[in-house]
């Protein structure tokens, strides 16, 4: 211990310096300020056995940072064994020194300010020339000036007076820390987990506060996760993840939680790397793994551990209704509505027809359970019960429903009816719901067509069996016209513009199109359904033949085709990929798919090696141009950013896979039973189908439900429902834009607020101008 001047200084040594490296080595301060005090001088006394090196420095600490340098000044020593005196004068920056004002806005509140010295050998290079690495060091603590009392910096310039009015209005605003907290909510809102491979994916990132930090990093053994699962099966496999880690090589660690048939704990002999901000974690299910089937509850993740853990609910739990006890109760329900029925004048669901609903629901139709929530959420014909209708969501997306799945992603991804707004949550099922595979009863689907109830011209477009149009396209067909015949087959085979599928037909017409060999879009449509067997006995050969003829009269699609047919019939991959490369470079979106699978299987002849890069760029382009399963790959990238190079993007691979799931053929099977339902006069059956497909987020339907609430005369909340929910959407149509645009408008007139319902109806105008509204000319006066 040193004493200068009356004050106290530390001399200390390296531990790691041996008695004969100090000997005759020295340092001290002969002389130190006491205070911060620009310009003061610093007196260093020193001896060195060899060359050395010396410094003085000055550091800070604050709340966020310690050891924040502010001055330093170094010299070299060659003259062994002397004691020597050398001066440094302090020349400090404003910040430390004066007042927060317009020429000092950077100024800093210091907890401590420290003055030291060091002395290194030139010649010792195992340690750096640092404070902390060298042989001797000495330090003494300054007093601090609170910045409220610091003098203000003399000014050697003047200030414009528009920059310091700004100033004088924004001076004395108060920077605030950002709210940290080392307990995360994983998971607030319950997730439906259908035991498959989608889950919610969340990233942790570092602290912003440098202590937090550091004790994050040496609290490794004590951080703490609590779970809530409800299982409705047990797992079927080997083991089923709960919540599992992935690093950025998409390696499994910690935290890997799953479910076995056995159960028992792990000791782990080594010892364990865990940081949980390499990659990401993932709640059910991922690539590498499935999840649990049934509910996750409150999850919370203590990052710094924890000595309780609170358990916000109930481990008893009670089955209120079974299955058979409310078929009874609906069916005793149903006898009592035969001896007194209800008036049907009247638009409301009795209970009757919920009873019934619910039995539905309990016995595994999920239409059902998505109707019941709808019913709940909207207040349609019943009281508004968010809490019951939640739980009805969650059964539907439970049960792998298509439309619950796709009614629970885009509520997460609104933020709507008191879902949170959560695009991991709405990922998940939407993932789901988009990697399901769509060719299941196919005679169920139909391409989904935009028929806008509102606009007469969309009705006006309908082609039905009977009408003029039909006809007249049939007897051109009939008379051999090539395109005739194939526009024929494409509306029966699709159910296109209102006519009803027939493939018994669609496949006549198709062959008599192809046989012509004039047209090679119905000669490659007519070679797939040869190769694939669908409707017709399969033929390699005949399907070969036409596909090749296709190609050369300029067919991407029939280049494609060639790549499909050299790769998966004849395991010929040199040609598949030179067919594939073709096709995705005259811009085929299956190519580009198929090229992509190349890539990231590693089987490309040209490159063998597995290129992820590769392949997210070609998933990338195949999505843009609407491809469901390049769309879902390119989505899974996007939703992790564990691909290097490639970015978190959540909300972008939502858009993307809301996009493509609305291309489902069982949503567009439900859209053309609704409108057959308007155009046959039942209404009410249409309403019903329309809110139905409206609750999964599709637009048209939205529209239309809410045409219908017009038309049946229901209340101007069940317009206003449907047509607010249609704007949300990425895209909404012109005509509900309009619609809105009208009931800010008008609403203005008769409340407080009128200037600002002005201003949106002003933006809801100007955007249906922008989506191309030849009507907003005149509402804006343009």
């Amino acid at each position: 211990m040193l004493y200068v001047g009356g004050s106290e200084c530390v001399l200390q040594a390296s531990s790691s310096q041996s008695a004969e490296s100090l000997h005759d080595n020295f340092i001290g301060f002969d002389s130190a300020p006491d205070k911060v005090v620009d310009g003061s001088a610093v007196r260093v006394r020193y001896q060195c056995s060899r060359p050395c090196q010396l410094a003085v420095e000055v550091v800070a600490s604050t709340l966020r940072k310690t050891d924040l340098l502010v001055f330093r000044r170094k010299w070299i020593s060659s003259t062994p064994r002397v004691l020597r005196i050398h001066q440094v004068l302090l020349r400090l920056p404003p910040s430390i020194l004066y007042q927060h004002d317009f020429f000092n806005r950077n100024d800093l509140e210091a907890e401590n300010v420290t003055v030291r010295a060091w002395l290194h050998h030139l010649k010792d290079i195992r340690q750096p020339g640092t404070y902390h690495g060298s042989m001797l060091k000495i330090y003494k603590v300054l007093q601090v000036t609170p910045p409220s009392q610091r003098p203000t910096k003399p000014h050697t310039e003047c200030p414009s007076w528009s920059a310091y009015l700004v100033w004088q209005v924004s001076r004395d605003r108060l920077s605030q820390c950002p709210h940290e907290s080392d307990v995360i909510d994983v998971l607030k809102f319950p997730l439906a987990s259908t035991g498959e491979h989608f889950g919610v994916v969340r990233r942790f990132q570092p602290f912003m506060d440098g202590g937090l930090e550091r004790v994050r990093l040496h609290a490794v053994t004590h951080v703490a996760l609590s779970v809530w699962i409800y299982l409705l099966e047990r797992c079927h496999r080997k083991l089923c993840g709960i919540i599992h880690h992935l690093d950025r090589k998409n390696a499994f660690g910690s935290v890997l939680m799953q479910l076995t048939d056995t159960g028992g704990s792990q000791q782990f002999q080594d010892s364990i790397y865990y940081d949980d901000t390499d990659g990401y974690f993932v709640i059910g299910g991922s690539k590498y793994m499935p999840g649990i089937h049934g509910y996750y509850g409150p999850i919370k993740y203590h990052r710094l551990g924890t000595e309780e853990v609170k358990f916000l609910l109930s481990n008893k739990t009670q089955v209120r209704h079974r299955c058979l006890d409310l078929l009874l109760t609906a069916l005793f329900k149903e006898a009592v509505a035969t001896m007194f029925p209800v008036d049907q004048e009247q638009i409301k669901i009795t209970s009757q027809s919920m009873s019934l609903l619910q039995v539905s629901s309990c016995f595994g139709n999920h239409k059902a359970s998505l109707l019941l929530a709808s019913v709940l959420l909207s207040g349609l014909g019943h009281t508004v019960d968010q809490q019951q209708a939640h739980v009805y969501s969650l059964i539907g997306a439970s049960g792998d429903d298509r439309f619950a799945l796709m009614h629970a992603g885009y509520k997460h991804t609104q933020g709507i009816d008191g879902f949170p707004k959560d695009l991991d949550m709405a990922y998940s099922y939407y993932s789901n719901a988009g990697q399901r595979c769509f060719c299941l009863s196919f005679l169920q689907q139909y391409t989904p067509e935009h028929i806008y109830l509102s606009n007469q011209k969309d009705l006006n477009s309908l082609t039905h069996e009977s009408s003029d149009v039909f006809q007249y396209l049939k007897l051109q067909a009939e008379r051999g016209d090539a395109e005739s015949q194939r526009r024929l087959g494409l509306m029966l085979y699709w159910g296109q513009n209102g006519v009803s599928k027939d493939i018994e037909s669609a496949l006549k017409w198709f062959e008599r199109s192809a046989m012509q060999m004039k047209d090679p879009s119905a000669m490659y449509d007519y070679s797939i359904l040869l190769m694939k067997g669908e409707g017709v006995k399969r033929n390699f050969t005949r399907g070969f033949q036409l596909l090749k003829k296709a190609a050369a009269m300029g067919s991407i699609n029939a280049l494609n085709g060639l790549g499909w047919y050299h790769g998966i019939v004849l395991n010929d991959h040199r040609n598949a990929v030179k067919y594939f490369e073709q096709a995705a470079l005259n811009g085929s979106d299956d190519g580009m798919f198929n090229l992509g699978v190349y890539h990231l299987s590693g089987k490309n002849p040209h490159n063998p090696q597995r290129n992820e890069m590769a392949a997210f760029q070609q998933f990338l382009n195949a999505s843009r141009f609407g491809h469901v399963a390049a769309s879902v790959e390119a989505a899974w990238y996007l939703s992790t950013g564990s691909l290097k190079g490639v970015s978190q993007d959540v909300e972008r691979a939502v858009i993307m896979l809301k996009k493509v799931c609305e291309q489902n053929g069982h949503l567009g099977f439900m859209i053309r039973e609704a409108l057959q339902a308007y155009l046959q006069g039942s209404w009410q059956e249409a309403f019903v189908k329309y809110v139905l497909a409206a609750e999964t987020g599709l637009g048209l339907a939205q529209s239309n439900a809410a045409h219908l609430c017009e038309e049946l005369n229901l209340s101007y909340d069940c317009q206003w429902r449907y047509h607010n929910y249609s704007i949300l959407n990425y895209d909404p149509h012109q005509s509900a834009l309009l619609k809105m645009g009208d009931y800010y408008y008008y609403s203005s007139s008769t409340q407080e607020d009128s200037l600002s319902l002005v201003g949106q109806a002003v933006s809801m105008y100007s955007r249906a101008a922008l989506a191309g509204s030849p009507q907003v000319t005149d509402l804006l006066g343009l």
